[in-house]
């Protein structure tokens, strides 16, 4: 008899740079799925994985007991054979179905109620269905996740939560700094989270605060604080000279590359 599971990895389990290396996406989706069932044939009948900053899982429908050997096999078709097998866990049945519920509705993420992550998901599992391994059974799984936390967002107003990503962004500065007001900030975007992360740290005391966004349009803080953000082409020479960076904006493509980052320490001396 066949049942869901899930096997993940997270920012509460493993460290980030193990993190970097188990990836699931569009580009070894179906590979890892036909390599999954060339070992294990009619063993697995539904597959697909989700990667953020903060977590990677592999959700699938087959064979109980099975979790061990899918655990291996991916190991082996990631290389990453050397993370132990203690940083991941392992979920299977009701509890499997809780887990990616709490993953969906942000209950599961460092910042509570954040709705990116459902988001993520839903692209994750559509281009699995695009590629056709989902399976009917995985299928019926997901979707009664999705209708489950769209109505604990709506009751229960999980979103609208004190411990704010610009809130999360200061703790890490002063996990950092020891004297994050002597330090020059650049902000990056101009949407509604960068402004309230700039607010944020304005009121925590940090005045070297500069922005730059797509749009050259003022940042009003308040009547005696705004930004003027200088142009995204402009980003590789205020790096240089910027402590600390804080990207908010959207992009299909790294904004700050390795390349451009290793030259801002290169120039800094």
């Amino acid at each position: 008899m066949q049942k869901i599971h899930l096997i993940g990895i997270n920012h509460k389990t493993s460290k980030v740079s193990d993190r970097e290396r188990f990836i699931v996406d569009d580009s070894n989706l179906v590979y890892l799925n036909d390599f999954l069932i060339s070992k294990l044939d009619k063993k697995i009948s539904g597959f697909f994985g989700l990667s953020t900053c903060n977590r990677t899982e592999i959700y699938f429908y087959g064979d109980r007991g099975i979790e061990d050997d899918v655990l291996k096999l991916t190991k082996e078709a990631l290389n990453i054979s050397d993370i132990p097998d203690k940083n991941f866990y392992i979920y299977g049945g009701t509890k499997a179905l809780e887990h990616m519920c709490r993953v969906c509705c942000g209950i599961d993420s460092q910042v509570v109620g954040e709705q990116e992550i459902f988001g993520q998901f839903k692209n994750a599992y559509n281009s699995a269905k695009a590629f056709r391994i989902v399976g009917k059974e995985l299928m019926l799984y997901v979707e009664k996740v999705f209708e489950i936390t769209k109505k604990v967002r709506t009751e229960t107003k999980i979103g609208i939560n004190p411990l704010s990503v610009s809130g999360l962004s200061f703790k890490l500065v002063r996990e950092i700094f020891e004297n994050p007001e002597d330090k020059e900030v650049l902000v990056i975007g101009g949407g509604d989270l960068a402004k309230s992360i700039i607010k944020n740290l304005f009121d925590k005391g940090l005045r070297s605060i500069s922005a730059i966004n797509r749009t050259i349009k003022e940042i009003k803080i308040s009547e005696d604080f705004s930004i003027i953000p200088m142009p995204l082409n402009l980003v590789h020479r205020e790096i240089i000279n910027a402590d600390i960076i804080i990207c908010s904006a959207s992009s299909l493509t790294p904004i700050i590359g390795k390349g451009a980052v290793e030259n801002a320490f290169k120039n800094r001396g």
